[in-house]
């Protein structure tokens, strides 16, 4: 972080209205970006280190699932903030900022210095905005009458005005989950064994990524054996195509499972979940065979399917 960029953060953070900002959700439209950014503060207070975070949100549909997944924890496919579209400036408790720019699928990195002069114009804006949210709290609802975002745009003559953004419709998340038919007909010929329950989950596995010059983030679909808390297999998977990107990889878990039915030569007569998300995915398994789906609060012995003590890092 530069020496401008870094005494404006601490310019911001003196504020201190992380707390205040909670909820509170504004857009930047650059001159010249083909979308806007949307502001919103993450106090944080059960993450060791860090005391908020400010969010730069990228574009309306990766705005619209953030505040969706806000709602409803299981919504789409993101199972967290890094996941989706976004710069974020990140205040440490110790006193320390930092700036980081999320791409779904990949590990967080640096702005380039190009990128961090671009965000240091949208954080003179969201600064400038947080300064009059002291003396009017009220600001950021300005428009919500006309069913707008208040907005900060910058004019062909490169000044900055406040203007309603108007919010357009969601446009759902469709799911197209496929599972090959010749695979689908072998397991339906694989018996189902009736005391043979499995738990299962996808999860991201913090601080292991791929290597090469962009890492990815390394998600882990894994499930054991319910009763005797064996795992019965852990896959290690990363984005692949950035068309089909984290959303393709939550698609192929019922094919996964079907593949390690086949592997087994067994199939369980029920999957216990702790993800409404996994749940959603997986619901073909159930529509394909005569098993069922559970989903519970706790399961403990998951944890452990999860353990990277054996990978080589």
């Amino acid at each position: 972080m530069t020496a401008e960029t870094l005494e404006l953060a601490e310019k911001m953070d003196a504020l201190n209205l992380w707390g205040a900002l909670k909820e509170r959700n504004w857009a930047l439209k650059p001159l010249g970006t083909v979308m806007p950014y949307f502001c919103t503060a993450r106090p944080v207070d059960d993450e060791a280190g860090v005391r908020a975070r400010l969010l730069f949100i990228e574009g309306w549909q990766t705005f619209h699932c953030f505040v969706a997944s806000c709602a409803d924890r299981w919504f789409g496919y993101y199972t967290s903030p890094m996941e989706i579209a976004h710069y974020e400036l990140i205040i440490f408790t110790d006193g320390r900022k930092f700036l980081a720019r999320y791409d779904p699928g990949f590990v967080p990195r640096e702005p380039t210095l190009e990128e961090e002069s671009f965000l240091r114009r949208l954080m003179w804006q969201a600064y400038g905005v947080m300064m009059r949210l002291e003396s009017s709290k009220e600001l950021i609802m300005k428009y919500s009458s006309e069913m707008a975002l208040f907005a900060r745009v910058e004019t062909k003559s490169g000044q900055w005005e406040d203007a309603p953004m108007k919010i357009p419709p969601f446009h759902p998340i469709i799911d197209r989950i496929s599972i090959p038919k010749k695979v689908a007909d072998a397991v339906k010929d694989l018996p189902i064994v009736e005391d043979f329950i499995i738990a299962s989950e996808m999860k991201i596995l913090q601080g292991v990524s791929s290597r090469g010059n962009r890492p990815k983030l390394c998600y882990a679909f894994a499930a054991i054996d319910a009763k005797s808390k064996t795992r019965l297999f852990r896959e290690l998977m990363s984005i692949n195509d950035v068309q089909s990107g984290v959303k393709g990889l939550w698609e192929s878990l019922a094919g996964r499972m079907f593949d390690w039915f086949l592997k087994s030569g067994k199939v369980p007569s029920e999957i216990q979940l702790l993800s409404g998300r996994l749940f959603r995915y997986l619901r073909p398994v159930c529509m394909t065979l005569p098993i069922k789906l559970s989903l519970h609060d706790r399961i403990d012995a998951l944890a452990e399917a999860f353990d990277t003590s054996d990978l080589k890092l």
